[in-house]
């Protein structure tokens, strides 16, 4: 995956000791996980805006915490690997979506200051083959991924081009 086991040992070094503390990512997760949110009264990253953590999450939670409590390699390469999954999957969904990975989960239609962006399917055949397609291009359609058949719906139901372009953007997404 990385090489040699001295570009493992330095992968996983950079990973979790960057500059002699966790790195950025890790040290994020961290601030995600902290019981105080709130530093000297200052709301930092928005903590108020957020609601919930996501159910799809779960696995890489798992791996961070196994990461933090062992100094086996093969469980923090296992951790690097799902977050690189999940950048990867984000990344393809932005490409579809013609939208930058940190603004996914744009609303189409909005109502009284509501989100009335959700469809339930009935094109079961469309569905089925664009999430074909990402298996066949992408990899396999993991828990991760799923967050995201929301939108594969809503393309379904309320097209904004026909369902080859729609393959075809899949493709052409996963091969970035």
């Amino acid at each position: 995956m990385f090489g040699s086991k001295q570009i493992q040992d330095e992968a996983i070094n950079s990973f979790f000791h960057a500059e002699g503390g966790l790195h950025p990512v890790v040290q994020f997760s961290k601030f995600l996980a902290s019981d105080s949110p709130v530093e000297n009264g200052e709301d930092i990253l928005g903590w108020s805006m957020l609601s919930s953590v996501s159910s799809r999450d779960t696995y890489m939670h798992h791996l961070y915490s196994k990461a933090l409590n062992t100094h086996q390699r093969k469980v923090k390469i296992d951790l690097m690997s799902q977050l690189n999954h999940m950048m990867m999957v984000d990344e393809v969904f932005a490409n579809f979506l013609d939208r930058p990975a940190h603004n996914l989960y744009h609303c189409r239609v909005i109502e009284n200051g509501e989100c009335m962006d959700k469809y339930i399917p009935t094109d079961f055949n469309c569905l089925r083959t664009l999430m074909q397609t990402f298996e066949d291009n992408c990899g396999k359609f993991s828990d991760y991924s799923r967050r995201y058949v929301k939108y594969l719906v809503r393309e379904c139901e309320q097209p904004t081009m026909s369902i080859e372009e729609s393959m075809s953007k899949i493709n052409d997404a996963c091969q970035h």
